[in-house]
């Protein structure tokens, strides 16, 4: 992850004290990591704000493997994780992926009277983030006591609680309590779920939601095929969403390479071919899906990719075949099919 600007300060153990901590204004530090696709979509977030904003904020970045020792201190679980500092106390945290507007609102708010209506709400929904992300279960349930509004309505971007739950399958039981409770649901959340009449029926009353992205850069699409929702999934191309649509923001990928990455459900593949996908794009890593297919140790999608004239001696980004990837990997049942080729 490469910072660009000038002012946005490199942080370590050593100077951390002094640039942020003693420097009398407030502070925003990204703790990042290596092979981290989310710290690498915000980066230029940061390096915006620290050039547009260097009179008012110290703006930094921490990379956690060459300061373990800092990140431990300031309770930095995973990355990105972005600190909120103020008078030398952290006032809050972000977690994941946001908008430059989300992380001056967060700042703004902070700095507005700290009992304002506003204030208060901006720390809860970080602190709910937070709760979900870590499966804090009772302190879900506490807030969503004390705010109502964070639960209960989709929130500016179109994100929701349930939404935050569902990314990943991280917490079922959180899923399954917000659910129990009718939570905001947005349609993504509805692709998610596979609740295809309340998907279909969403898009039908609001036509731009059908390609619209959330905050996470992903279509419902996207969302149907990484939650195997293989009806939703064929629902929102007989409403004709683009089957190659790509998603944005920390995974810049087309919809049959998610489900060929992350799922074994060939229905899903075969849905989107059948729909118009194009098998023989470049994808992640500039190789083809014969790639993505070794790479799930697969010979079912391996053989599936070559009978729709994937060419196994296409190089990736590296320059390696999918035959290279699988030797390299020690995936010796698709190696030893591909070199019997």
């Amino acid at each position: 992850m490469s910072k660009e600007s000038s002012n946005t300060l490199v942080l370590n153990t050593e100077n951390f004290d002094e640039l942020i901590i003693q420097a009398g204004k407030p502070a925003i530090v990204d703790f990042w990591g290596d092979n981290c696709a989310p710290c690498d979509a915000i980066a230029p977030t940061i390096d915006e704000i620290a050039e547009e904003y260097a009179d008012k904020y110290s703006v930094g970045t921490v990379k956690v493997e060459d300061a373990m020792e800092l990140a431990a201190k300031y309770g930095v679980r995973g990355t990105p994780t972005i600190l909120y500092i103020i008078d030398g106390e952290v006032k809050t945290r972000l977690f994941g992926v946001h908008s430059k507007t989300d992380f001056l609102a967060t700042m703004d708010s902070l700095l507005a009277d700290e009992n304002s209506e506003e204030s208060k709400l901006m720390i809860q929904k970080n602190d709910l983030l937070d709760a979900i992300m870590k499966g804090e279960m009772d302190k879900v349930k506490t807030i969503a006591a004390e705010s109502p509004k964070l639960i209960f309505e989709i929130w500016e971007g179109g994100n929701t609680a349930l939404g935050i739950a569902l990314f990943g399958g991280r917490h079922k039981n959180i899923v399954e309590y917000l659910l129990s409770i009718d939570a905001a649901v947005s349609h993504w959340d509805m692709a998610a779920l596979g609740r295809v009449d309340d998907l279909e029926k969403a898009i039908k009353e609001d036509s731009e939601k059908l390609s619209a992205r959330n905050p996470t850069g992903f279509t419902a699409l996207h969302v149907a095929a990484m939650n195997d929702q293989c009806e939703a999934i064929k629902t929102l191309l007989s409403l004709g969403i683009d089957p190659d649509i790509e998603s944005t923001g920390q995974i810049e990928a087309s919809t049959l390479e998610l489900v060929v990455a992350t799922t074994a459900n060939f229905d899903s593949i075969k849905m989107l071919i059948e729909a118009g996908a194009d098998v023989k794009r470049k994808v992640i890593g500039g190789g083809t899906y014969l790639h993505l297919a070794v790479n799930t140790a697969s010979v079912e999608k391996v053989k599936y990719f070559l009978d729709r004239g994937v060419d196994p001696t296409m190089t990736d980004d590296e320059g390696k075949t999918a035959l290279d990837v699988a030797k390299e990997r020690e995936m010796n049942e698709v190696a030893e099919f591909l070199a019997n080729l």
